[in-house]
């Protein structure tokens, strides 16, 4: 289950190895998961995903998995918090 405003969306994702853990590495989240664990999520900025990400730095991608994504909905279903009933713009 997604939060409300958001879907999932699959994403051909590169895979790294940390620890005896493989991750997916999601750039536009900017974020590490861990693959078959979705809930374990490692921020680039926080200091395991410098360590992380430095440690990938230089390196080829040789493997990539398939994950979902959660990503931001761009329908009418999403209305902004303020202005409160405020219709959607239709495109």
């Amino acid at each position: 289950m997604t939060q409300k405003g958001y879907a999932n969306e699959t994403q051909l994702l590169p895979i790294v190895d940390s620890d005896g853990a493989e991750y997916f590495v999601d750039i536009e989240q900017r974020q590490f998961r861990e693959v078959g664990q979705g809930n374990i999520i490692v921020p680039f900025h926080s200091q395991q995903g410098r360590a992380m990400v430095k440690a990938m730095l230089g390196t080829e991608w040789r493997k990539h998995g398939i994950d979902n994504v959660p990503t931001r909905q761009t329908s009418e279903e999403v209305r902004p918090r303020c202005g409160g009933g405020v219709p959607a713009a239709k495109t």
